[in-house]
């Protein structure tokens, strides 16, 4: 069988490139030489096919993420307070379950009641995730309590406290020397 030019080769779709890059991951150290050999012989750059499967993870997980905080918008529970906040969402490789990080500036406390209430409302929150991004399947979804919101928020507090202003690095006593100065 002769060689393909480039040209010949058909473009893979994202979904290909995921499998493939699947059968190259679990493959067994003496075969993957081989393995990967054959995809060369195929005009098959298996580098970019690696770094596609990831981007459609990191593609959707932002989606998630950013469709998440919508829906707790819409919820009409009144333990879901305006001021929680889906901070990350981590998807895994089969896009079967997706863990989303929930923070509260009322504390972690509020935020492990508020995790009890989304995982009660996930196959709800799941459905909207279905319908809103066209998934094929949507990841079973792990609300996990959080408190770096209200950990910034006390940092932010101790710097305040401290006099630094925001993100200068200047306090106030070096503005009274300055004032000083000028006189």
């Amino acid at each position: 069988m002769p060689r393909t030019t480039k040209e010949e080769v058909p473009v893979l779709k994202v979904d290909e490139a995921i499998r493939i890059a699947k059968i190259i991951e679990y493959a067994p150290e003496d075969r993957l030489p081989l393995i990967v050999d054959v995809f060369n012989q195929a005009g098959v750059n298996i580098e970019s096919l690696q770094n596609a499967a990831g981007y459609k993870i990191d593609r959707v997980q932002e989606d998630i993420l950013r469709e998440l905080t919508a829906i707790l918008r819409e919820l009409k529970d009144p333990r879901i307070t305006p001021d929680l906040t889906v901070v990350r969402a981590e998807l895994a490789g089969d896009m079967g379950h997706c863990k989303a990080y929930v923070s509260s500036l009322s504390g972690k406390a509020h935020a492990e009641e508020a995790c009890r209430v989304l995982t009660a409302a996930s196959g709800f929150i799941r459905r909207e995730l279905f319908l809103r991004l066209k998934l094929r399947k949507s990841p079973q979804l792990h609300f996990i309590p959080d408190d770096s919101i209200a950990y910034a928020a006390d940092i932010s507090e101790k710097l305040s406290d401290l006099g630094l202003t925001g993100g200068t690095g200047t306090t106030e006593e070096t503005d009274d020397s300055d004032s000083a100065e000028n006189l």
